[in-house]
């Protein structure tokens, strides 16, 4: 008799997206926990400025809607009252004056330019009526050669008025313009002069050339924001490897696992130096590195040749789903003054819960999983091909890969996208800490807004690619200019607006600014599969290099043109981002094509529409196979 799979009756032959489900989630873990530090550095207030996202960029502690909050009631306390309400009379008393004669000396070249002020000073009315004591105020300048005497007169009433005010800029507008040497020496010396004016007479200081300490500064950060891109590129080899070796399950849960404990240790590492953040940095990209790999084979053996598209699809939702559940919540727990610590052990926590989960419910493949039933297992196989060879589908094909244009052209395409998710993802939250823009107070919402829209042009691009007026290949190319070119152009306007102060809008620009990457569903995401067809894992394993080098790129574009963290500096940037968009889409809309290539046409069994074909598709065991299943359903019921 057959085994009833034990599992919840609404995903009895549908194992697989349980298995989606749980790729989804596992790889948004470590997508929020990779990206973390770029949104708790600019709250950290231990985190030395050095070691911020840019340059210029304090903390913002402070700046909080509960800490807010707190310092409005106290602003708003009334002390003027006693506790059951009845008001405090305040004691009356007269104002006094006191008279102050104040006479200064000062010595002063002949040529030695003077001012001198007769004023009656404004008064103010209502006081004056009262105390009847107008204030005097009489400078007197001689022009003698060698000594210049000024005898200041003034009536100084208690409490300070207006016009003592105006009198106190007037007196410093004098001292100003008379003395201008005296004015310079009480400015803190600028940075940019440090050493240039130091003269070896006088001091035993060497210069210090502000270049290499800036240049210095410049490479820290750098080395620090780019540490996960190298961490990727370093991982993606050996990560193929280890799949190629023992698979899926065991490498995937080990990375899960690792960025856990990496997160526990990461807030220590703030206390230590920079090469202690950089190398947790690199630990959580390494990490990060398995995930293209792990995806290209889940998609490979467990999506049905109809949903593989759908499944790829669906992975990529980690781009919303990690910042969704990682900053409000890490905004809130902080503006309660909670400690960054325990924010990051609250990320580790569900990363190794998932680890778990993943060791213990995964299978690489679905003749091995006993929930699979006959029933799905044959959905699942239909149309894929049993001997790999038979069908010239090489065991290592990346020679073929890497002498194919449209192949290329994907990567490419891939580049742009991580490139301008790069730049949001991780330079964002400094972007709302601009002072012209400075929407601090819900900066994990406001984050998180860019992101918001994708997964809705999901769907919608799902329904567009039904639509065969014309040829795939054009189609494809339409959608993927289309949104690389909506998303430059939503970017670009994003600053703009900002400088314009239309607040408004440019909250709207910024749920709409990657919105239009949703399109890319009907554009290179379905190429990879349309062309690579039993490729296609390998074209997606090779995302992980794209996505490597974006985020090695993007510091190194921000650390050298983000110097004050202006607005003009950010618009530089998105200027950038828009021109690099622009370029991919131009090169996937010359060399992207919607149906396969001539090394994989044959790598999908032409009869993929004949159910069960050949039984030693699926014997890879007996019990949890299926076949069994399958005798019992009867060939009506199919």
């Amino acid at each position: 008799m057959a085994r009833t799979p034990p599992c919840c009756c609404c995903f009895v032959n549908n194992v697989r997206h349980l298995i989606l489900l749980l790729t989804i989630f596992s790889i948004s873990s470590l997508f929020a926990n990779l990206v973390l530090f770029n949104f708790t550095a600019i709250l950290d207030k231990d985190l030395q400025d050095d070691w911020k996202p840019v340059a210029s960029l304090t903390s913002l502690h402070e700046y909080s809607i509960w800490h807010n909050r707190r310092r409005r009631d106290i602003n708003e306390t009334v002390f003027d009252k006693w506790k059951d309400g009845h008001p405090l009379l305040p004691k009356t008393k007269r104002p006094s004056t006191r008279r102050t004669t104040t006479t200064t000396t000062t010595t002063e070249l002949p040529t030695t330019k003077r001012l001198v002020f007769f004023t009656n000073s404004p008064t103010d009315a209502p006081f004056l009526e009262s105390t009847k004591h107008p204030i005097t105020r009489r400078i007197r300048a001689t022009t003698a050669s060698s000594k210049t005497t000024t005898e200041i007169h003034t009536t100084t009433i208690v409490p300070t008025t207006t016009a003592d005010v105006v009198l106190e800029e007037v007196r410093k507008a004098i001292e100003k313009y008379e003395h201008p040497d005296k004015d310079e020496t009480r400015k803190p010396q600028k940075e940019d002069d440090y050493g240039s004016k130091t003269n070896g007479k006088d001091s035993n200081v060497e210069p210090v050339s502000i270049a290499k300490l800036n240049m210095t500064k410049y490479l820290v950060r750098t080395m620090i924001y780019a540490a996960p891109g190298v961490g990727i590129l370093i991982g993606i080899f050996p990560s193929v490897l280890m799949i190629r070796a023992i698979g899926v399950r065991v490498p995937f849960a080990a990375a899960l696992g690792l960025s856990a404990v990496c997160m526990v240790i990461s807030p220590f590492t703030v206390s230590m130096n920079s090469l202690a953040i950089a190398i947790s940095r690199f630990i959580l990209g390494f990490c990060f590195s398995m995930v293209f790999p792990m995806v290209g084979h889940m998609i490979a053996n467990w999506g049905t040749l109809k949903e593989q598209l759908f499944f790829l699809t669906s992975t990529f939702l980690f781009i919303t789903i990690g910042p969704a559940l990682s900053w409000p919540l890490t905004m809130l727990l902080h503006s309660n003054e909670v400690d960054l610590i325990f924010i990051y052990i609250l990320h580790s926590v569900p990363t190794f819960l998932l680890a778990i989960i993943f060791l213990i419910f995964y299978r690489d493949y679905p003749q091995d999983h006993p929930w699979v039933n006959g029933l799905e297992l044959n959905k699942i196989v239909a149309g894929k091909v049993k001997d790999m060879r038979k069908n010239r589908v090489m065991d290592t094909p990346c020679c073929t890969l890497l002498r194919s244009v449209s192949a290329y052209s994907i990567w490419v395409s891939a580049f742009g996208l991580f490139l301008v998710l790069s730049l949001f993802i991780q330079y964002i939250p400094s972007f709302l800490s601009c002072q012209q823009v400075f929407m601090v107070d819900y900066m994990g919402t406001y984050g998180i807004l860019p992101y918001l829209g994708i997964p809705i042009v999901f769907i919608i691009s799902g329904f567009l690619n039904k639509i065969s007026m014309t040829s795939r290949t054009i189609l494809i190319r339409i959608f993927n200019t289309m949104s690389f070119i909506l998303t430059g152009l939503f970017v670009l306007a994003l600053p703009i607006l900002f400088y314009a102060d239309k607040t408004g809008f440019a909250r709207i620009s910024l749920f709409l600014s990657l919105a239009p990457l949703g399109f890319t569903a009907s554009g290179f995401l379905r190429s990879t599969i349309l062309v690579g067809r039993a490729y296609s894992k390998y074209i997606i394993t090779f995302y992980g290099v794209s996505f490597g080098l974006a985020f090695l790129l993007m510091p190194c574009i921000v650390g050298s043109l983000v110097l004050e963290n202006a607005l003009k500096e950010w618009l530089r940037i998105f200027l950038v981002t828009s021109a690099i968009l622009l370029v991919c889409a131009i090169v996937f809309a010359v060399f992207g094509r919607g149906n396969s290539a001539g090394w994989a046409e044959s790598s999908w069994d032409p009869l993929v529409s004949t159910k069960m074909l050949d039984l030693h598709l699926i014997d890879r065991s007996q019990d949890e196979s299926g076949l069994i299943g399958m005798k019992l359903i009867g060939p009506s019921k199919l």
